[in-house]
């Protein structure tokens, strides 16, 4: 098939997905790769998830809301881990924000501890209609509402480089990191 300009169009050489791949899923913004803290994030996090029922009243149900549901909650909390500065905090921040399966939600058999139980020894779970499961999947925990609480103490000393200056988290916010490397400010 070729393009509008007459040329053929050439494959990407990566099978891996770009961060322009996630991108077009979103129907609402979405911060950009290594532009939060990790309290920013979680706090986009927490004000997002809840929008995604809006956003499934108005689609075609190709798929269940309850799979769509699913899978866009998955990519909010990639695009919100990924978007942390400091990505040595990506895996805190998932176990932070877990995502049980769908099979979990919905109440099904996990058929991996039925596999490896000696009879008897396991209770099947109670299925759970999709609705019912939908309403849990977009609520944020307790648990989820406490991670990452942005205190102060959490990013002091952090330092950022913006490509033109460094920058330091200060008691008082973001400094320009002094040239003797002190750190800035207070801390």
């Amino acid at each position: 098939m070729r393009r509008r300009d007459g040329k053929m169009p050439v494959p990407r050489q990566t099978s891996r997905p770009m961060a322009n791949d996630i991108q077009p899923a979103f129907p609402f913004p979405v911060p950009r790769m290594n532009s939060m803290t990790a309290a920013e994030a979680a706090k986009w996090y927490r004000v997002t998830v809840p929008q995604i029922a809006a956003v499934l009243e108005g689609r075609p149900h190709y798929e269940t809301a309850f799979d769509h549901a699913w899978d866009l909650k998955s990519r909010l909390r990639l695009v919100a881990a990924l978007a942390l500065y400091d990505q040595e905090l990506v895996g805190e921040f998932l176990a932070a924000f877990p995502l049980p399966l769908k099979a979990v939600l919905l109440g099904q058999p996990d058929m991996d501890a039925l596999m490896n139980l000696p009879d008897g020894e396991y209770v099947m779970p109670v299925p759970v209609p999709e609705d019912e499961a939908l309403a849990r999947l977009l609520v944020i925990s307790p648990t989820e509402s406490r991670a990452f609480p942005g205190t102060v103490g959490e990013a002091i000393g952090l330092e950022l480089w913006d490509g033109r200056q460094s920058w330091v988290m200060t008691e008082e916010g973001w400094a320009p990191k002094p040239a003797d490397g002190t750190g800035g400010g207070d801390a």
